[in-house]
């Protein structure tokens, strides 16, 4: 597409010896011709950032063009660095593609009224290449949803016969080492996630593969998550940058949202063969499970930074319940009076042992953490200077959190 939309954009400027454009409909710049005639400085920003200033956007919007059906003249905005222009909207049975902008006169004549019937003519040639292009786009990433589906899948035969169509039929590169990165809106108690959601993740995964170079990216929408499949070893991605990427994509979701939902994220290990994407994508997806309950990883983790909660999220649900607690943490846990005892007991285990770390993380006395420590073992029955005892009170505690058993604090994980 951009090889002919570049012709016609080369052919029509030489031809009327103006500076032109074409934008999508959103004013991002596709293609651009040489500078024939007078140029202004939104041109050489539009050409610099692939998208004029918001401040021109804004104008020009406000002037009607996306409503218009035939090339329409621009005045000139001094303030703003604008020259005249022509724009000629570009549509294809009534889908508007995008705009044609020819720099107008100033002071040199501009381009004649008998010549708007070339300027139509050349949007109308370009409407004609950009809605086969996003026929042919629309083909490509309907096959990307089903040979990602089949990634994901499951199946190791179904997975490595998608994996070879994705490389064979130039849609994922080969030998990218894939990263799967969940983004999960969180519903509210009896809430599910609808269109409105699902579309605005979808929006923002299609935004976000503008970060990483081409083929380097793979996207779906699934009933309650977005998946963005990645290469890790794209420059964007490495050496942390998944988890960056990660970040940025839940608060974009979540700005664009209102701000009203939570939105937590997970990043699964890159893998060695793209056909095992799939562990990557589940690590994610347990990660996102993870950081919605446990306050301490925020929003976002990846697999690889969640500790002993990797191995207790591969557990089955029913697996994680109060048979597999010590009962002694059980009755802690039971009594609200004791949530001071348990959290000392918490960030105790966490820092290994070390009293005076943990004293500092509490911001108590030592002689009061000793005190605390004591009535715990009191009270469980338990000794603290037994190995066995601390390993089973640590993992409790862990998997009390992970059960939705306790809440807790929001303590180091």
């Amino acid at each position: 597409m951009a090889r002919d939309l570049q012709r016609i954009v080369d052919e029509i400027g030489g031809r009327l010896q103006r500076a032109a454009a074409i934008d999508d409909p959103q004013l991002r710049l596709q293609v651009y011709s040489p500078h024939y005639g007078p140029v202004d400085d939104v041109r050489l920003a539009s050409i610099l950032h692939r998208e004029a200033p918001s401040d021109a956007r804004e104008w020009v919007e406000s002037l009607g063009i996306a409503a218009a059906s035939q090339p329409v003249r621009l005045p000139a905005n001094d303030e703003l660095g604008l020259m005249p222009r022509v724009c000629a909207p570009i549509r294809f049975q009534d889908v508007h593609l995008g705009y044609l902008w020819l720099i107008d006169g100033d002071g040199d004549g501009g381009i004649h009224d008998d010549q708007i019937g070339e300027v139509q003519d050349a949007a109308d040639r370009a409407a004609v290449v950009m809605y086969r292009a996003g026929l042919l786009e629309q083909l490509e990433r309907g096959q990307e949803r089903e040979l990602l589906r089949d990634l994901l899948s499951g199946d190791d035969a179904l997975a490595s016969h998608a994996a070879a169509q994705l490389i064979e039929r130039d849609l994922f590169t080969r030998n990218a080492r894939p990263i799967a990165i969940v983004i999960r809106p969180v519903p509210g108690a009896d809430e599910t996630i609808g269109e409105h959601e699902r579309v605005t993740l979808d929006a923002v995964l299609e935004s976000a593969r503008g970060r990483v170079s081409s083929r380097h990216a793979l996207q779906l929408v699934r009933p309650d998550h977005g998946v963005l499949v990645v290469a890790g070893n794209d420059p964007a991605v490495t050496p942390t940058g998944a988890v960056t990427l990660a970040r940025d994509l839940a608060a974009t979701v979540r700005s664009k949202l209102g701000g009203q939902r939570r939105i937590v994220a997970g990043v699964g290990d890159a893998q060695e063969d793209l056909h095992r994407t799939e562990l990557s994508y589940r690590q994610a997806v347990r990660a996102t499970h993870v950081v919605e309950i446990v306050p301490s990883f925020g929003d976002v983790a990846s697999w690889s930074a969640l500790g002993i909660y990797r191995t207790l999220s591969l557990l089955p649900k029913d697996d994680l319940s109060a048979q597999a607690i010590h009962p002694g943490l059980l009755q802690l846990l039971d009594d609200p009076a004791h949530a001071a005892l348990v959290h000392s007991l918490e960030s105790y285990l966490d820092r290994a042992g070390d009293a005076k770390a943990t004293s500092d993380h509490l911001q108590i006395h030592r002689t009061s953490l000793y005190y605390r420590l004591g009535r715990v073992e009191e009270l469980a029955q338990v000794d603290l200077k037994n190995g066995d005892d601390r390993l089973a009170l640590h993992l409790g505690l862990k998997t009390a959190r992970l059960a939705g058993l306790w809440a807790g604090l929001a303590a180091e994980p």
